[in-house]
């Protein structure tokens, strides 16, 4: 193997050395192999002392995996094309929609032009010396983020198809993300070249208010991790105890009302991003990132009522209660108003009959919000309702959906009874065993 050394210059190590160590390790992108190397009194042969002659060969390396990481969203954008044309819904393929249309016009017009950056690229390594580092480095960081940007629309254009492991854009979205990393993220190589050209970074630091509140922020976090005793508590509790005190402080949940467990924060989002930043800089516990706090809790302040506001925030925020979510279909994924999950009333009850699919933290989900048609006379876009199902119930059944990154996702439906009033108005009063109009 070829070894850079210290000073720039190259030596070559036979693989079988003495001293030599290489142990495995399983990367993003699996076509590839890595491993990591280590060397102890390791002999080796001098392949040139020349000092350019390391950052010559990592230039080489730039313009390659920018070309890499071009092809490989030219083949995504190629698929996407071919799953676009096959896709039905609404009765037609979604090729056929505007708006795919147009983000796939997009996307093509976000990938081809850099073509002829790379190639300007691989021309200034051979023939542009004055050139030849800050080209390919502006290469690889330009292609590696539009690619990164397109995989990412591409898995999204495919719905939840794309999100499989059996699915192949599982294979293209990891070539690029590790073509974009490897050898160096595009934010670091961008500043590298900046200074190269003479160029100051420009300094995006808040103001000296907000510097004022992001030191009060950090203040706070001086007390993670926890210490004492309070360190002997199972990682959950420690979590949920700091959680708690960042509430009190003004930190966590910042704009969720305190009746329900929030700290009663106004909105500022240069406050909220702060808080972002240092409690990730921090690996602190902050706000949960989950299905409940961020997507249940804001449905119920908005169309709740005050007994369901009550009930379920308060847990949902603390992580008391799991929640998982019910939207999709195997039929009905963009066309929501295709849904055919049916929640037929009787009595004071409902009674579930069908499946839902892409349903993350199923398995684990104490709760699940979702929509059910409990009018099926109905037009299509109507008589849909949005219930709240315990999912302990008897007749659910959860089964597994291997997605690209090795989880696994599904429930299905079979039949189950909850307590109407459990049933979110939107617009109405909740009435048992009635079904309010829309607004």
């Amino acid at each position: 193997m070829v070894v850079g050394v210290e000073g720039g210059g190259l030596v070559v190590v036979e693989r079988e050395s003495p001293g030599l160590k290489i142990q495995g390790l399983e990367g993003l992108d699996r076509t590839r192999s890595l491993s990591r190397v280590e060397f102890d009194g390791v002999p080796c042969t001098v392949l040139s002392t020349k000092p350019q002659l390391a950052e010559e060969t990592l230039a080489v390396g730039y313009v390659a995996l920018a070309a890499d990481g071009f092809g490989a969203a030219t083949r995504l954008l190629d698929a996407t094309v071919e799953y676009a044309k096959t896709r039905e819904q609404f009765g037609q393929s979604i090729a056929q929609f505007q708006a795919v249309k147009h983000q796939i016009a997009r996307l093509g017009l976000e990938i081809e032009p850099t073509r002829a950056l790379w190639w300007h690229a691989a021309y200034a390594v051979d023939h542009l010396p004055d050139h030849a580092e800050r080209l390919p480095a502006l290469a690889k960081s330009h292609v590696g983020d539009r690619a990164a940007a397109l995989a990412r629309m591409a898995v999204e254009l495919h719905g939840g198809l794309g999100f499989t492991w059996e699915c192949d854009v599982q294979i293209w979205l990891k070539r690029i993300l590790f073509d974009r990393g490897y050898l160096g993220s595009p934010e670091s190589l961008r500043e590298d070249c900046a200074r190269l050209g003479g160029v100051v970074v420009m300094d995006l630091e808040y103001g000296p208010a907000y510097q004022a509140y992001r030191e009060e922020v950090r203040n706070f976090l001086k007390g993670w991790p926890l210490k004492g005793a309070e360190s002997e508590l199972s990682q959950s509790e420690q979590e949920s105890l700091f959680r708690l005190r960042g509430i009190e402080a003004g930190f966590v949940y910042r704009n969720m009302p305190r009746e329900y467990g929030g700290a009663g924060q106004e909105p500022d989002a240069l406050k909220d991003q702060i808080v972002l930043e240092e409690f990730h800089r921090a690996n602190a516990p902050g706000d949960l990132r989950s299905q409940g706090a961020g997507l249940l809790a804001p449905t119920l302040l908005e169309f709740g009522t005050e007994a369901q506001k009550q009930r379920f925030i308060p847990a949902a925020l603390s992580g008391e209660e799991a929640w998982c979510q019910g939207y999709s279909e195997p039929g009905s994924g963009s066309d929501l108003a295709s849904l055919t999950c049916q929640g037929r009333v009787e009595g004071d009850s409902f009674i579930l009959t069908g499946q839902k699919i892409w349903t993350s933290n199923a398995n684990a989900a104490d709760w699940m919000f979702g929509l059910f048609r409990t009018e099926p006379e109905k037009p299509k876009h109507a008589g849909i309702s949005y219930l709240l199902v315990d999912m302990r119930s008897a007749g659910i059944d959860v089964r597994p959906l291997k997605t690209l990154t090795g989880g696994l996702s599904s429930t299905r439906f079979f039949s189950m009874k909850f307590e109407s009033r459990w049933r979110i108005s939107w617009g109405g009063a909740v009435r048992a065993g009635g079904f309010p109009g829309r607004p």
